[in-house]
């Protein structure tokens, strides 16, 4: 598992399907202001959108193709960072 502890309480990790939810609640409540700078938020109108783009994460970071990691502080999800 792909973790870097950044501080005392902030982490990334990578995107697992299990945050599906989570992340989507997220990105929901700050879509205005992300759609702009996130280009998969055009795609993602739903939960199930959003397990989606996290399903392929894990098989994008073993190949080498980028991957997304969840930003956490003190254990809660509270943005995401991507390599494409």
């Amino acid at each position: 598992m792909f973790e870097v502890r950044i501080g005392a309480d902030v982490v990334l990790r990578l995107l697992e399907e299990r945050h599906s939810d989570e992340l989507f609640q997220l990105v929901s409540r700050n879509w205005e202001r992300l759609r702009v700078w996130v280009p998969w938020l055009r795609l993602t109108s739903t939960v199930e959108d959003t397990r989606e783009y996290v399903r392929r994460n894990p098989q994008r970071f073993a190949d080498g193709n980028g991957f997304s990691a969840g930003i956490w502080v003190a254990d809660k999800l509270v943005g995401q960072i991507a390599l494409e």
